[in-house]
């Protein structure tokens, strides 16, 4: 059997899946998901009790080894209670036959157990003849929720599109959002909210208020009506650029991958302007918080995602971080700004000097110190200056000093002291490029990792299929990425399509040339080949020789580029 021959019913399974390797954890919700089903994982025996006494699942996968407590063990304690809950079909996933077997918490409570390397059309199997189980209790009752549409009530209507209307459509669901063109924003609030939203940061911001400013990538609040194709060409762009992104963009909520998505949807740079609406007098093309931008841009500079550029630099508070603030001229003894200037007077005969305000009596200039007037500038006296008194405690200075005073909680710092934060613009680097076109398993690439989630579904099979080779066997297996360290370059000159038809040329006689023992499977960002009864030296060699052979019979080199796994990688 295959899992072509294996379709899912109508009716979506609710699925449990209690697993504490990773591999195994993508690998079986890859492979469910895509077929339908509702999954829900845990890789604690305990977070597991809890999700089966919450709530109601058709069927529970369970490992039989977890970090706290054995999959036998929350099958037993949930069992104990089943008066109360509704138990699901329990499947026992393990490497480990025997222990479970011999287990003298008798393992009987399983309705059936899969060995590892897992054998998926099995799996698939043992989920899809399940029955589906009716939920508890009274049906749920549905908010009303708000589906995208076009009646702004402006002369956006005229343009084919679905909006997201801000703040009307609070309540609108994800999936929802998904279908949307574009946000229009018709007042600016809760903008925290909308980013946050799944899929809101790939859209466009359109603004009716007038309010956003710099936040919004087209402001529609005035003289709208001829300039329509503009916000067709916007909605286009970013339509265009969505298609290039990897699916694991498109609902992540790592404000760090959120940012850089954006970033490349908008043109490729995220630059700041002054906005004094904000607690940090500067706002970014986009509505995310500006401080939390700050902080992930910082991430991202030092992954080698993002190049940093110097665009102004604002002072900061200690206590909260806002950059609104009065700047003032103070006493250096009290700190108040109750100053007031005067001339400075120097009597040269008994050398007294002092504020005008000491030698004044009435319509005369008279020395405090001599008592002699002072009658005729230049020859009596002069004034080389200006002196500041503060009138709160009458202490004199010739340079008063500096407070800054934070508009936003009230913090008083020195001039000398208060902090500064520069204010930078981002551009994208070529390996965000690459890290956006191939999602988290460009990082697995250069770390040596490996995700299911990340391969072709009919890839996964196949590797499954040698895993389990190997195990029944020891028949060796290798899998290789193919990288194109030429691919950015071509694509700069030749163009996207030009270059995917490159690849497609490149990867048809590179499985001719490898044989009928090789599964070559095209990809988003690279290129799989799966190697059946190969070692990875010899695999690596027939890879490399069948390159070279190919170099010379394609319009432009790929550079293709080769990394293995192995069965030790794959297999925990």
């Amino acid at each position: 059997m295959s899992l072509d021959d294996v379709q899912p019913e109508n009716s979506t399974r609710r699925v449990l899946l209690v697993e504490d390797s990773s591999v195994t954890q993508d690998l079986i919700h890859l492979i469910l998901s895509q077929r339908g089903h509702s999954i829900d994982m845990f890789d604690t025996g305990a977070g597991a009790l809890e999700a089966l006494k919450s709530k109601t699942y058709d069927i529970a996968l369970l490992d039989f080894h977890l970090p706290d407590f054995s999959g036998l063990q929350v099958v037993r304690d949930f069992l104990d209670a089943k008066a109360s809950y509704d138990a699901p079909r329990f499947v026992a996933i393990t490497g480990d036959v025997k222990g479970l077997l011999a287990d003298p918490a008798n393992c009987e409570v399983f309705d059936e157990i899969v060995p590892k390397p897992l054998d998926i059309d099995e799996v698939c199997r043992l989920v899809e003849e399940t029955n589906v189980k009716p939920s508890e209790g009274a049906p749920e009752t549905l908010t009303p929720r708000r589906s995208p549409s076009n009646a702004t009530n402006s002369p956006l209507d005229a343009l084919d599109y679905s909006y997201l209307i801000w703040p009307r459509d609070t309540d609108i669901s994800d999936e929802d959002v998904h279908h949307c063109d574009a946000v229009v924003v018709t007042r600016a609030q809760n903008l925290d909210q909308l980013w946050n939203k799944p899929r809101a940061h790939l859209l466009p911001v359109i603004d009716l208020s007038g309010d956003l400013g710099p936040q919004a990538d087209f402001d529609a609040s005035k003289n709208l009506s001829g300039r329509l194709s503009e916000i067709q060409l916007l909605i286009e762009s970013f339509h265009g650029h969505r298609r290039s992104l990897h699916k694991s963009f498109v609902k992540t909520a790592a404000a760090a991958d959120r940012i850089l998505a954006r970033i490349k949807l908008s043109g490729g740079t995220l630059m700041p302007a002054t906005d004094v609406t904000q607690k940090g007098m500067v706002s970014y093309n986009t509505i995310a918080d500006a401080q939390q931008i700050v902080r992930e841009l910082e991430k991202l500079n030092a992954r080698g995602h993002v190049e940093l550029t110097f665009q102004d630099r604002v002072h900061v508070c200690d206590t909260c971080e806002g950059s609104r603030f009065n700047v003032r001229e103070e006493c250096p003894s009290c700190h108040s700004p109750h100053l007031e200037e005067a001339s400075y007077i120097h009597h040269f005969r008994c050398a007294y000097q002092g504020p005008e305000s000491d030698f004044q009596s009435g319509d005369q200039l008279i020395c405090p110190k001599c008592s002699r007037r002072l009658s005729h500038f230049g020859s009596d006296y002069d004034r080389p200056g200006t002196v500041v008194t503060c009138k709160a405690c009458s202490h004199s200075t010739s340079e008063p000093s500096v407070g800054f005073i934070c508009g936003d909680c009230g913090t008083r710092t020195d001039g000398d002291a208060v902090q500064t934060r520069d204010v930078r613009s981002a551009t994208l680097t070529k390996q965000a490029e690459s890290y956006l076109k191939a999602g988290p398993s460009f990082l697995g690439l250069t770390s040596q990792s490996l995700r299911f989630a990340d391969l072709p579904i009919d890839l996964v099979v196949a590797l499954n299929r040698a895993a389990q080779a190997f195990t029944a066997d020891q028949t060796p297996f290798a899998l290789s990425y193919i990288r194109y360290d030429a691919e950015e370059d071509l694509i700069d000159w030749k163009g996207h399509r030009q270059v995917s038809k490159l690849r497609k040329q490149f990867l048809e006689q590179f499985a001719q040339k490898l044989g009928p023992d090789t599964l070559t499977v095209r990809g988003t960002a690279y290129d799989f080949v799966l190697g059946n009864d190969l070692a990875s030296d010899a695999f690596m060699e027939a890879l490399e020789t069948a390159a070279e052979v190919i170099k010379g019979d394609i319009a432009h080199d790929l550079m293709p580029r080769f990394q293995l796994f192995g069965p030790s990688d794959l297999i925990s």
